[in-house]
C-alpha cells in the first residue's frame, strides 16, 4: 500500500513535468499518508478496515461535493487572456502565473466572458453537455440560446487585473521586478513561452487588456486550421495610486 501510494505521488511529478500541472498538495498529503501508515497497527489491513474504507468512498457523495472532472473535449475553443501594454504601446500576453492566488482561474481561462457571441464551451473546448459537444463537432455549428459560461461583466474583471498589478508593484518594492513564478500554482504558465513578458518591468505598463477569442480548430492539411469567430476586448487601466 506504501508503495502505491509512493507510485501515485510519483504520478503526480511526471504530470507537473508534461502538463505544467502540479498537485502539490495532493503531494503532500500522499507523503503524510507515507508517514502515518508506517505507524499504522497490523490490523488495519485486515478485509474488515478495507470494506468499510471503500464504503465510506463510495458513499461520500452522498455527505460530500465531489469534483465531476470528465467532459468532452471539443474543438471549439474559447480562450480569455490579459495582455500588457506598455508605454510605447507593445502588447504582451500575460502569463498565468503573474496572477498568484488567481493563477489557477486565469489559466483555465476563467476570468470572465463579457459577451453572449462566444461558443458555449469552457476550459480548452470542454463541455459536460453530449449537446455542446455534438454542435462543437458539426464546424462548431451552435444554435442560439446556448449557455453563457462565465459570464460575467468588465468592472469584476478589471478590479482582479488592478488588484493584481497593485500587489505585484507591493512586492516588487525594492527588487527589480514581482517573482511570480515563486509560488506555488496549481497550474504553472511555462516560463519560456512568455520570454516577453518576463523582461518587462511593471512600471513600463500602461494599461492592460482583455480579450475573448472563440474560434474553431480543424485539422487541416498542413496541420491545425484555426478559424476564429468572435472577438471581443476591453481596456483596463492601472488604479490612479499605482499609474502615478
Amino acid at each position: 500500500m506504501i508503495l502505491a501510494t509512493l507510485f501515485y505521488d510519483l504520478t503526480h511529478v511526471v504530470i507537473f513535468l508534461v502538463s505544467g500541472i502540479f498537485f502539490w498538495k495532493w503531494i503532500i498529503l500522499k507523503l503524510g499518508l507515507v508517514a502515518a501508515m508506517r505507524k499504522l497497527p497490523e490490523w488495519v489491513e485486515t478485509p474488515k478496515p478495507i470494506v468499510l474504507s471503500v464504503a465510506a468512498i463510495l458513499l461520500s457523495p452522498h455527505a460530500f461535493h465531489i469534483a465531476r472532472l470528465g467532459w468532452y473535449d471539443s474543438p471549439a475553443l474559447v480562450l480569455s487572456d490579459v495582455y500588457a501594454v506598455t508605454n510605447d504601446g507593445k502588447e504582451v500576453r500575460v502569463p498565468s502565473n503573474f496572477f498568484g492566488t488567481w493563477s489557477v482561474t486565469a489559466a483555465q481561462h476563467r476570468l470572465g466572458r463579457v459577451s453572449s457571441n462566444h461558443f458555449p464551451t469552457v476550459t480548452w473546448g470542454t463541455t459536460q453537455s453530449i449537446r455542446v459537444h455534438e454542435n462543437a463537432m458539426k464546424d462548431c455549428s451552435f444554435g442560439t440560446g446556448e449557455d453563457w459560461p462565465f459570464r460575467t461583466n468588465p468592472s469584476k474583471i478589471s478590479r482582479i487585473v488592478q488588484l493584481n498589478h497593485a500587489y505585484a508593484e507591493q512586492q516588487a518594492a525594492g527588487r527589480e521586478n514581482f517573482h511570480y513564478n515563486w509560488f506555488p500554482h496549481h497550474i504553472w504558465s511555462n516560463p519560456l513561452s512568455f520570454s516577453d513578458f518576463n523582461v518587462v518591468a511593471l512600471k513600463e505598463i500602461d494599461h492592460y487588456l482583455y480579450r475573448t477569442v472563440s474560434a474553431c480548430v480543424r485539422l487541416g492539411p498542413d496541420g491545425p486550421d484555426v478559424t476564429e469567430v468572435a472577438r471581443d476586448e476591453f481596456e483596463i487601466p492601472l488604479l490612479p495610486d499605482v499609474k502615478d
